[in-house]
């Protein structure tokens, strides 16, 4: 009778090893997952970040051209790092309607 035992114990610790060794593969195959899920996140975000301050460096500058008789005023907030809409803020001509040389 004793021999069945351990054969018994033996193989329910053989199997309840296995199920711990699969947990410890699973448990390291996830934080490589999520490492490489986190580094692909913070180079996306840098990216937005470069993308933002291109598009921020195609707009006018903060203060616009003076037009008498008008008050002009521009904003431009992106839903989020970066937007599709630009404006740009072009000069009036003098008064003999021709550009300034």
């Amino acid at each position: 009778m004793a021999v069945p035992m351990i054969v018994a114990n033996a193989t329910g610790g053989v199997f309840i090893f296995a199920f711990i060794i699969g947990n410890l593969i699973a448990e390291r195959q996830t934080k490589e997952e999520r490492d490489t899920f986190l580094s692909e996140l913070e180079r996306k975000k840098a990216e937005l970040k470069i993308a933002h301050d291109i598009q921020m460096s195609f707009l006018p500058p903060e203060r616009l051209p003076e037009v008498p008789g008008f008050e002009l005023a521009a904003l431009s907030l992106p839903a989020k790092e970066v937007g599709g809409d630009f404006y740009d803020a072009i000069p009036p001509f003098p008064a003999a309607g021709r550009p300034s040389s």
